[in-house]
């Protein structure tokens, strides 16, 4: 019975041909081109060469190498442009690129492993945060004494006297008031694209009375020694 069985169950089964189902996998990146793919072949040609070849190919593939790797920045340099011309709302669009160029596993070493100051090396974490905060903290002053300027305060009552010289290429900060911070806010463009955080120019001009203070507040905070 059981060979009646098989026989048929092997003659349905061949008259119906197997089919491949095809999996439709990621696609390549879109800087990948045919010039990338064709230069990548070339550099894995010129390696197998100067395996055991003289040293003069050993040197033409360095040089191949060399050019497949311009080749990919110059590749993934157009197509980050192409990306953010051809988008509706650039300032996403470059968000996207600077995080597709990140890579997926985070670097080993994070953060700055050691700081020259003041003719020295610093390697321990906390000594090189307090420095980077001491810094951050007194750049106001710093742009205040590179800038040239001399105070000097008298004990006995008199005025004090200030004089202060630009330097080229220099800017500074001041505080603002609330009917600056207000203007700023009118004068943006009308737009609905959003940006990384998903506000728009036309959300913060319709709450334009909310957050005028706010951000007044903020920015004279941040401005102030």
């Amino acid at each position: 019975m059981f060979v009646t069985f098989s026989d048929i169950f092997s003659k349905h089964f061949s008259s119906f041909p197997l089919v491949r189902k095809v999996l439709k996998g990621p696609g390549r990146p879109k800087w990948l081109t045919e010039e990338v793919l064709e230069s990548r072949r070339r550099v894995q040609d010129a390696y197998v060469l100067q395996l055991h070849g003289p040293p003069e190919l050993k040197v033409r593939y360095n040089n191949i190498k060399k050019h497949h790797q311009r080749l990919i920045k110059a590749s993934k340099s157009r197509q980050a442009e192409t990306t953010i011309s051809n988008s509706r709302n650039p300032a996403r669009a470059t968000w996207e690129v600077i995080n597709n160029c990140r890579p997926s596993k985070g670097p080993l070493n994070r953060g700055v492993c050691e700081l020259e100051c003041m003719g020295r090396t610093v390697k321990d974490p906390k000594q090189i945060a307090s420095i980077l905060n001491y810094s951050f903290v007194n750049v106001s002053e710093y742009l205040k004494q590179s800038s040239g300027a001399t105070t000097s305060n008298s004990t006995n009552g008199l005025s004090a006297t200030t004089s202060i010289t630009t330097i080229p290429n220099s800017f500074f900060l001041h505080e603002i008031d609330i009917s600056e911070t207000r203007q700023s806010i009118l004068s943006l463009k009308n737009s609905f694209s959003k940006d990384i955080f998903g506000l728009s120019s036309s959300f913060i001009k319709e709450y334009v009375d909310e957050l005028s203070p706010i951000l007044t507040v903020f920015f004279n905070s941040s401005v102030s020694v």
